[in-house]
């Protein structure tokens, strides 16, 4: 993998925008190269050189040969379907809260994070829908949110509505005076 194409990667990271990572040319690897266990060795080549877009299919085919194209149509199609996918106000509450009840963050000087509200952002207008799935939280303070923990809660987003190829975008925004809408201990 060149230096190249960890730029554009990065720059498809930053630009928070959906992603399939095809690789081209496996027909030259035919003689040292074992076609039908590629997707898990090419799976640990790019989780290892491109971690941050762990959550990209994998497609390899041989633009040459015409080889594995429709895996791609697939992946273009599931991708498309996964970054408009809307998951209802009360179905994003229930995950919140059985997550947080379960695997509660740790507390940070007595306090412990609290999230109110939470909801996934949509446009009825969908050309104005924004360009990956969206999450708008509202929690106690800010300050005791931390970058593992909304790792975590991506993790568990994802195991459970998926996001194929679709970076999540958080929004996360200080309650004003609202008492908890989600149930936490």
């Amino acid at each position: 993998m060149s230096l190249q194409d960890k730029k554009i990667g990065g720059l498809i990271q930053k630009a928070f925008r959906p992603c399939i990572i095809v690789l081209n040319k496996i027909d030259l690897l035919e003689n040292s190269f074992d076609r039908r266990n590629w997707g898990k060795e090419s799976r640990l080549l790019i989780q290892r050189e491109l971690p941050f877009l762990s959550y990209a299919p994998v497609v390899a085919l041989s633009a040459e040969k015409k080889w594995n194209y429709q895996s791609l149509f697939t992946a273009i199609l599931l991708v498309d379907q996964e970054r408009k996918k809307c998951i209802p106000t009360h179905e994003v509450a229930e995950f919140f809260q059985r997550t947080l009840h379960q695997f509660p963050p740790q507390p940070i000087q007595g306090k412990r994070l609290k999230i109110y509200y939470a909801t996934q952002l949509k446009d009825k207008d969908s050309s104005k829908a924004p360009p990956c799935p969206t999450f708008v939280l509202f929690v106690n303070n800010l300050t005791l949110l931390k970058a593992a923990y909304k790792k975590f809660l991506e993790g568990k987003l994802r195991q459970t509505f998926s996001f194929t190829g679709c970076p999540i975008l958080w929004k996360w925004k200080k309650a004003q005076g609202k008492k908890p809408l989600l149930i936490q201990k």
